[in-house]
């Protein structure tokens, strides 16, 4: 959608050089940290840095102020993801975490309160006519500002099997082979 294209990912979920998000690549599996604007900006850049080890997609509910306030939200949404929070520009680095705003992702899901954290076995970027009208499987939701780990050991104590593949992953990111 327009988002993507502003936040430099194409239709399918990769972004402008063609990577693939860890989440495709490795695990099939998209961590979701649902979001809003009362969500401090400190906090959502924190999350984005961290969601990049594991492959992982903010979910909005809708835009402050309505659609016809799509420009100030995309501006805010590179605020999120860009890596040096100071550049400004077209030809700042962002994450390759990527920025939905879907308020029927947030119903299906349960999510009245934010920030709140699941899991997905599915690209949440696919459209709503490829998933053939059938809401994501939750497993569950952590909630409360915590690191994505804390949320991720939260989900698995809550018997999602995937939040702890993806925990197990976080470990390992950073190491070498």
């Amino acid at each position: 959608g327009a988002l993507q294209g502003a936040l430099g990912m194409t239709e399918n979920g990769t972004n402008g050089d063609g990577a693939t998000p860890p989440d495709q690549a490795l695990t099939n599996l998209t961590t979701v940290p649902f979001g809003s604007s009362s969500v401090p900006l400190p906090t959502l850049r924190a999350y984005a840095e961290q969601l990049e080890k594991v492959g992982g997609h903010f979910v909005f509910r809708g835009v402050p102020g309505g659609m016809s306030k799509i420009t100030p939200f995309v501006e805010y949404s590179l605020d999120v993801l860009r890596l040096d929070p100071f550049c400004k520009g077209p030809d700042c680095e962002v994450r390759n975490v990527g920025i939905l705003i879907d308020p029927l992702l947030f119903r299906s899901s349960g999510v009245t309160r934010v920030p709140a954290f699941t899991v997905f076995e599915a690209d949440i970027f696919q459209s709503y006519c490829q998933r053939q009208g059938e809401p994501l499987a939750v497993a569950a939701v952590s909630l409360g500002d915590a690191h994505l780990t804390g949320h991720l050991a939260e989900l698995t104590r809550l018997g999602d099997p995937k939040a702890d593949r993806l925990l197990k992953l976080f470990h390992t990111a950073g190491e070498k082979p």
